[in-house]
């Protein structure tokens, strides 16, 4: 069994190597390619996705996994371990949840939700905390972004209280900039692990 296991984990991170990319901390998927691929790799894919997202030490599994792939290849919408996925044309866009986030809030230099880290000029008070709709709010060019409503508002930002400081994946850095501490490499890595 364990050389069916690695066999499968190679073959996941090939063929994610070829149609799965890291966009702004979400894993963006090719879902004409994930129609095609058989369904334990398919799976892998999408939880390790999730795993690399929320950091959870398991991934989902059974009839809610089951439902993901089904609604993944459907390119429906749908939400599981504190991530959004939705479809964008051909592309499918896992991104973290807006409400799995809204209450966390960490001091300016500490990492949020377990991947992102702010770097720029110190502000006494501040605060490292979910976008959310008061945020895009005060972006009027988020979209310039790129990315999808659910995913901005799940984005880091900085906040003083309730001042909005910055909120570089909204289109609005104000001289500071967000570092993933999970990389992009760290996702096709962690297809190969157990």
């Amino acid at each position: 069994m364990a050389g069916v296991r690695r066999a499968l984990y190679h073959q996941a991170h090939g063929l994610a190597q070829d149609h799965v990319r890291i966009d702004a901390g979400d894993v963006v998927i090719a879902r004409s390619a994930l129609r095609e691929m058989p369904d334990e790799v398919a799976r892998r894919i999408l939880q390790t996705a999730l795993r690399w997202i929320n950091g959870a030490e398991y991934p989902p599994r059974g009839p809610a996994m089951t439902q993901f792939l089904a609604a993944a290849r459907g390119g429906e919408a749908m939400t599981l371990q504190g991530c959004y996925m939705q479809a964008q044309g051909d592309m499918l866009r896992i991104a973290r949840e807006y409400n799995a986030v809204a209450g966390l809030r960490v001091p300016q230099g500490q990492v949020w939700d377990g991947r992102w880290c702010i770097d720029g000029p110190e502000v006494a008070g501040a605060e490292v905390a979910a976008l959310g709709p008061e945020g895009l709010r005060a972006c009027p060019d988020w979209r310039a972004g790129g990315l999808p409503h659910g995913a901005a508002m799940a984005s880091p930002a900085l906040w003083r209280g309730e001042e909005l400081l910055a909120a570089p994946l909204a289109g609005w850095p104000n001289g500071y900039a967000l570092r993933l501490i999970r990389d992009g490499a760290s996702y096709f890595d962690a297809l190969l692990s157990h």
